[in-house]
């Protein structure tokens, strides 16, 4: 599933993208590599969105 439109595709047809030890977003081509990994559709408006992503900027800070 894509994170940014939801809508459900094979996993081969989707791009992952992991969070690398530097905090960066890198596209995993072979799909293995450890940690959390978002899903993008081919789809150039989400792709778009996902460049404007920030993994973990709703987890810091948390309520006040």
């Amino acid at each position: 599933m894509c994170v940014i439109c939801r809508r459900r595709f094979p996993k081969e047809c989707l791009h992952r993208h992991v969070l690398t030890a530097e905090g960066m977003l890198i596209i995993d081509v072979g799909k293995n590599r450890p940690g959390r990994g978002w899903y993008v559709c081919s789809d150039l408006v989400c792709a778009a969105k996902f460049a404007k992503y920030k993994p973990g900027a709703r987890r810091k800070g948390g309520r006040s």
